[in-house]
This record gives structure tokens, sequence and C-alpha cells, in this order.
């Protein structure tokens, strides 16, 4: 038996003093310049919107240019980050280079490789008899998983295909009542594509009904009054969801949150809340592990699904409207203010708050929706200068971070805020 002795592996010793970096091929000047460079301010939680997106344009011109300087090499230290690079580490690993932001509170976001939003690509008709009563009208609108736009005008539902193309168009009157006058307030598409489910308000007895509509058959199927009605309460219903697999229909009214079977109408549980007030919204996280309500009360509350279980409620200065859950992170709710215009994180699994900013202007966040793909966030918010109420809608990668913003006219006044099935288009 042989025995072959291996090489021995030599290792690099620096034969300089440990404690003094080492000087060999560095960048004076990129130190210099970090050593110079004044500080960042201190964090306040407060980011001035209007300025950020006025300076989208410069902001990405230097993005760009750095990228190609870091490409081509033409300043080598650019991406350096310590004004001393000590001896513990002779040899620089090869890394990425350094992001021009860093990602402090924030949640997953992926940019977007097309980075400015153009003009809008499509633009519905609006029909002529429903375009001269604007100022008085009720909008609700929804995707279907086939790109099928369903968008409400007072009692009218409007269906659009993929192209603008208008498709069908019905005024909808309930069975169960004789009113003519009637306002769809929420519209909801169901997985399949083939039916809705709508809420709608009969403004002459204060009582809202629940309506299911077949597409293919243009028909309603079935609609059943709010039970606020037998108990002569007058009651809005405002919002509709469907649960998992579209098993179960799930609304709000007045301080109630009721349960329908989605094939008879009939009701199957109902959850009262200690106050009568309005629910304005209700939500499911994408695992419908849980379901969360903002009511006229300034309550947001939180419940485990389907039990309806109370988990935690937050109380707000003024009456929430706009939530949003990451479509990818588990239990990371966004929830807008209508006080401060403020924006906050919250890990619902941990019943804690995450992060927190407010804008500068006297504003309020209207509507929120977070994109799947990149995993940005659409903020719709209205604000006030002197009598005026303007719009602005940007697109957030962090709270501290403004990307991109919708070219809207800031007097223009939008209903919803809506992604498709896919997430590649957006409809306002």
């Amino acid at each position: 038996m042989k025995i072959k002795a291996c090489t021995s592996i030599s290792k690099q010793i620096y034969l300089g003093d440990r404690f003094l970096p080492s000087r060999r091929g560095y960048n004076f000047d990129m130190a210099h310049y970090l050593l110079m460079k004044e500080k960042s301010t201190e964090k306040t939680n407060i980011i001035d919107v209007c300025k950020e997106v006025d300076s989208l344009d410069t902001t990405y011109r230097r993005k760009a240019l750095r990228a190609i300087m870091l490409e081509q090499v033409l300043i080598p230290e650019l991406d350096q980050d310590k004004i001393l690079r000590f001896s513990s580490s002779m040899m620089r690993r090869p890394r990425n280079p350094r992001s021009e932001y860093e990602k402090t509170d924030g949640w997953k976001c992926i940019p977007r490789k097309r980075i400015l939003i153009g003009s809008a690509e499509k633009m519905l008709s609006v029909p002529e008899d429903v375009a001269l009563l604007q100022g008085n009208i009720i909008m609700a609108m929804d995707w279907s998983c086939n790109n099928m736009l369903a968008v409400s005008y007072n009692d009218c539902l409007i269906i659009y295909d993929n192209d603008g193309e208008r498709v069908s168009s019905s005024v909808i009157r309930c069975n169960s009542v004789t009113y003519d006058i009637n306002q769809i307030t929420d519209i909801k598409w169901a997985s399949d594509g083939k039916k809705l489910i709508m809420s709608v308000l009969i403004p002459e007895n204060d009582t809202s009904t629940l309506v299911m509509y077949d597409l293919k058959k243009q028909k309603i199927l079935w609609d059943v009054m709010c039970k606020c009605r037998l108990e002569e309460k007058g009651c809005v219903m405002r919002c509709v969801c469907w649960s998992a697999y579209d098993r179960q229909i799930v609304t709000g009214c007045a301080g109630k949150i009721s349960i329908f079977d989605p094939d008879t109408g009939i009701l199957l549980h109902t959850r009262l809340e200690l106050t009568r007030a309005e629910i304005l919204n209700l939500s499911f996280s994408p695992n419908y592990k849980y379901l969360v309500s903002t009511g006229e009360d300034k309550i947001v509350r939180l419940f485990s699904w389907s039990e309806l279980t109370p988990c935690f409620n937050i109380r707000f200065f003024k009456p929430v409207k706009a939530v949003a859950w990451h479509p990818q992170v588990s239990g990371l709710l966004c929830i807008g203010g209508r006080k401060n215009g403020s924006l906050s994180l919250w890990n619902v699994n941990k019943c804690a708050m995450t992060a927190f900013v407010r804008v500068k202007f006297n504003g309020r966040v209207e509507n929120l929706a977070w994109n799947k793909l990149s995993g940005e966030l659409v903020v719709h918010w209205t604000y006030k200068e002197e009598d005026n109420i303007y719009t602005i809608v940007a697109v957030l990668a962090s709270f501290n971070r403004i990307v991109d913003v919708l070219p809207l006219d800031k007097e223009m006044r939008l209903c919803f805020l809506k992604f498709n099935a896919a997430h590649e288009q957006l409809s306002t």
C-alpha cells in the first residue's frame, strides 16, 4: 500500500498591520465622497407624495445612468459602500451591484421591467342617458377571470369584454320589491366568471337586496331582501364578496355580517356587532384565513374564517374605507387612513403594526390595490387645497419610495381601483 502525500494548501498571509486598512487598489476619491456626504435626514414617517411624484423622471434617469456606469465599469469603485476596507478581507468577493435604494420597513417587492406607466390603454363608453346623470350615480366595478368587466351605473349593469366592447346592458329590477329606482352598490364575479353577485339599494325605503345574476342567460337567478327590513331597520348593503371556491356569499350592512347560500340565497349565518354602524368594506385574505371589515364606527375588525371569531380590532380617528392584502406574504395587511392620508402595515398573524407613514398634504386614502406580479402597492389619495379636491394615484415599492404615478388629471374623480385576474391591467 502506497500513501501519497497531498500537496499543502498555502494560506494567504497579510504582512501589514491588521488594525490599518489596506490602501492597495483603493479609490480615495470615492472614500472622500462618502466621508463628506451629508447624512440622511432622520426618519419621520412622513412622505411628500407630490414632491416624490414630481421628481420621478429625474430619479429614473439617475438610476439608469448609474446602471450603465456599473455595467461599463467606468468608475470601478462606484459601488463602494465603505470608507475604509480592513485587512481581514484582502480579496473582495464579487457581489451584485448595490441598489440605489435600501429596503427598510416594507414588503416583498420586485420592480417592473417597464418603469413608467403610459396613458390609458382603453376608454370604455358610457351610455348617453347615464352620462347626463353622472353627478348622482353610484358606480361599482369588478373583473372576471375571463377579463370581462362588470360596471354599474345606478340600476344599470353593463358588461364589457377584454377589448372594451360592450357585450350586454341590463336594467336590474328585483322580483322581491316593486320600486323602480334602484342603485347597485357593489359587484363581485364568481370564480368561474359565469355569475356575479350584486348588492342593490332601494332608496325609497332605505333597504337593500342581494341579487344573483347569470351572464349567459342574462337574467336574475334569485334575489333576497336584507333581514333588516323585517326588523324595520334601514340599512345599506355596501359590500359583498365570495368565500373560497364560491361556497358562500358574505355581505356587510348596518352593523351586521351575513353569510348566504349561493345556490338558493338562503341566509346561513349572521354576526351582529355592538353598534349599527354601516360596514364599508369586506375583504378576504388571499388564503381565506382571515376576513377584515371596516365601518362607519371608525373600527377595523379582523375575524378568523369561517367561524367569524374576532381576532382584534383597530380604532382610527376617521372611518376607514381602503384595505389591501399582500398577495404573496401571508397575513400582511395595509390599511389606508382618512384623516391624514396615512398608511399602516399590519402583520395580522402577530397582531402587530410593522410600518406606518403619513403624507404631507391634507388628504385621505380612497382605494388600495396590491399587484401580485411586482408586489407594488397602488394608492389612490384625494387631498384638499383651499376649496378644491384633487386626486393622485401613486405606485409604491415601500412606504418611503414612490416608483410611479398614474397619468391622470388631478381634478378627475375616481370610484374604484382594481386589477384584472392576471394583474396585468388596472382599471380606474
